[in-house]
C-alpha cells in the first residue's frame, strides 16, 4: 500500500508514518524516524491485523506498507498519516482489495 513521504517544503523531513485501519485512531503500524536517519527507524506493527506480516519499504520513490500472505480479512480502507518536522501532517485514504 503506497505513502508518499516527501515533504512539501524543501527544508522539511519526516518524522513519523502511522498506519490505521478505516476510522480507527490506534495505529496498526508505526514507523518513527524522530532524530534518526531512515536506516535506524523504530517499526512497530500490531498484532492484529498485520502482525509480523506487515513491512514499510523506503527504499523506493514512494514508500509503501507491504503485506506478506495477504487474507480476505485484510480487506478495508486504510490510512496513511505522515507526520513532518514542520508542515502539517499529510493524510492518505486508500482501499485494499483482495482478489
Amino acid at each position: 500500500m503506497p505513502c508518499e513521504l516527501k515533504p512539501s517544503r524543501r527544508d522539511d523531513s519526516v518524522y513519523m508514518v502511522l498506519w490505521f485501519r478505516g476510522d480507527e485512531s490506534i495505529p496498526i503500524y508505526s514507523f518513527d524516524v524522530r532524530g534518526k536517519p531512515f536506516s535506524g527507524a523504530k517499526r512497530w506493527s500490531a498484532d492484529v491485523p498485520f502482525g509480523k506480516r506487515a513491512h514499510f519499504q523506503t527504499s523506493s520513490e514512494v514508500a509503501k506498507l507491504a503485506v506478506e500472505d495477504s487474507k480476505l480479512s485484510d480487506q478495508g480502507i486504510y490510512r496513511c498519516r505522515v507526520d513532518f518536522r514542520n508542515s502539517p501532517s499529510r493524510e492518505t485514504r486508500l482501499n485494499l482489495t483482495i482478489i
